[in-house]
């Protein structure tokens, strides 16, 4: 007959505390930016920029035409830009820092 051993209360604390104290790894970002630029569907005032994962916002803000809104997106995610509701951009999972711009933008974000 085999017999059955219950563990004891130690190994089972040791084991409950082993995993405990390590802080998750963040998952990885990467940089997205958006400027739009002044024209004829934004002349002056403000846009809200919206970063939107699988439809689900997850950065936003608003900022004045000509200006540059830029957060850290998941890497492992597409990621689409919209600026006043409407879709400016794209970025594909996996696909690095991206800046979307208009002519009469700044070069670089960062």
């Amino acid at each position: 007959m085999i017999a059955m051993r219950t563990p004891s209360l130690a190994l089972i604390a040791l084991a409950l505390v082993a995993g405990c104290g390590h802080p998750a790894r963040p998952a990885p970002t990467q940089r997205m930016a958006v400027c739009v630029a002044p024209g004829a569907s934004h002349p002056t005032g403000r846009v809200t920029i919206e970063f939107r994962r699988a439809g689900a916002v997850i950065a936003s803000g608003s900022i004045p035409v000509g200006g540059v809104f830029a957060a850290p997106v998941p890497a492992d995610a597409a990621v689409d830009a919209y600026a006043d509701d409407k879709l400016v951009g794209s970025r594909p999972a996996g696909g690095g820092d991206v800046y979307l711009s208009e002519a009469g933008c700044p070069d670089s974000p960062w």
